[in-house]
């Protein structure tokens, strides 16, 4: 699925976005001087290669993978990077100019730009709680980072839980909005009733990030 982001000015980037698990493969730019279209450095996205952007010219691969490992290691912190949906028009401009004659972006800016995205977006897609802060320009809270790295647990969580009493068969740890540490044992939880968008099932799961980075395979989302 190919989805399109216009900044504040009206530049236009567009996302390619693997529909089983909201996960990020890479992007389009249309730019006049500089068109094209990059790819995570990943098994998943080279094959995207072949389905998204046909009509893009180069298809280029990006030195890093789409994990959030992969982009912290490219400068783009996500305990400290603003998420929401201004600072991500602010960066759209990065990824449109990316590898421009003169541009002053590189590797650190475009990963900056998807590390927001992928929350912004594919977070948000998956958690409301997510969703409720993308509106705002703040970072991301202890309770959100710990669903984020927690989807792929909590989604297993559910879709082995008692059908009739929805109880865990072992309790998950997240977090609170008062930054406390809280035990989710039942699908009936708030953390899970009119939180949990999207459940990742196992056939949905080989994900390039969980290929790569087992601790990290949740948050690699093909945007």
């Amino acid at each position: 699925m190919e989805i399109s982001l216009t900044n504040s000015n009206g530049v236009t980037v567009r996302l390619a976005i693997d529909v089983m698990n909201v996960y990020v493969l890479g992007y389009y730019t249309p730019h006049p001087n500089c068109s094209g279209s990059y790819f995570f450095k990943d098994p998943v996205a080279e094959r995207a290669k072949k389905y998204v952007f046909n009509s893009s010219h180069p298809k280029t691969t990006l030195q890093f993978d789409g994990s959030y490992r992969g982009l912290e290691n490219n400068g783009a912190s996500r305990k400290s990077q603003i998420l929401g949906l201004p600072a991500l028009s602010k960066l759209v401009q990065a990824l449109y100019e990316y590898k421009c004659p003169n541009s002053n972006y590189n590797n650190t800016h475009v990963a900056r730009a998807f590390m927001v995205a992928i929350q912004a977006i594919s977070e948000a897609a998956r958690f409301q709680k997510i969703a409720d802060a993308v509106p705002n320009d703040r970072k991301p809270t202890r309770e959100a980072l710990k669903l984020e790295n927690n989807w792929s647990k909590l989604s297993k969580a559910v879709l082995n839980a008692d059908p009739t009493t929805k109880e865990f068969k072992s309790n998950l740890t997240l977090v609170d909005a008062n930054d406390k540490d809280v035990n989710v044992s039942n699908a009936n939880s708030p953390y899970v009733k009119g939180n949990l968008h999207l459940l990742l099932k196992p056939k949905d799961r080989q994900a390039p990030s969980q290929l790569l980075h087992s601790r990290h395979d949740q948050n690699y989302a093909t945007i």
